[in-house]
This record gives structure tokens, C-alpha cells and sequence, in this order.
């Protein structure tokens, strides 16, 4: 697995579930013990991958290593678009970032 990986899931997280792998675990329907062995580089198997996309992180982003940041880390649907709104463009002139638990 590429050594970014982790490193992206970890932001994925952060910004997805409030920085709590156990809320990721969760939302996967798995034990919490195999997103932390992600976390520490053990290979993600590819059926998790369609869940993953599904709770709005793209795959492209996660698995290019040559995307760096956070642009096009979440994916084009619907969660994917919820999760940009919410990070991204609330930081267009005219709108207010969100608050805590909004």
C-alpha cells in the first residue's frame, strides 16, 4: 500500500467523522481495529473501497499518489458533495463557515 494512505485516510477522517476512526468503523459496519491497521498501513481490500466511496471520499484521490492536499478528496456524490459544501465552499465571500455540530 502506498505510504500516503494512510496519511489521506487520516484526513478523510478528521474531516468526515470529527477525527474518530471508531466513527468511520461504524459507519462501515467493522470492527474499529481494521481502520486503525489501515491507519498504520495494512492494505485496504478492495470491497471496502465501494463503502469508503460510498460515505463521500474518492478513490481516485486516495489511491493517486500523486494528489497531494485535500482537493478532490471527496467524491462526486452525494455525500461526497455534502462533505465539499460543508469544508470547502462555505468559505465563499458572502457565506459563514459552519459551527460545531451543524
Amino acid at each position: 500500500m502506498s505510504n500516503q494512505i494512510p496519511e489521506k485516510l487520516r484526513t478523510f477522517i478528521n474531516m468526515a467523522f470529527d477525527g474518530k476512526a471508531a466513527s468511520l468503523a461504524t459507519a462501515l459496519h467493522i470492527d474499529r481495529t481494521l481502520v486503525y491497521r489501515w491507519l498504520d498501513g495494512r492494505e485496504i481490500r478492495s470491497s471496502v473501497l465501494g463503502a469508503l466511496l460510498k460515505l463521500g471520499l474518492s478513490i481516485d484521490w486516495l489511491l493517486d499518489e500523486d494528489s497531494v492536499g485535500t482537493t478532490g478528496m471527496f467524491a462526486d456524490n452525494e455525500k461526497g458533495r455534502k462533505l465539499r459544501m460543508r469544508y470547502f465552499e462555505a468559505d465563499e465571500p458572502g457565506s459563514s463557515p459552519p459551527r460545531k455540530g451543524e
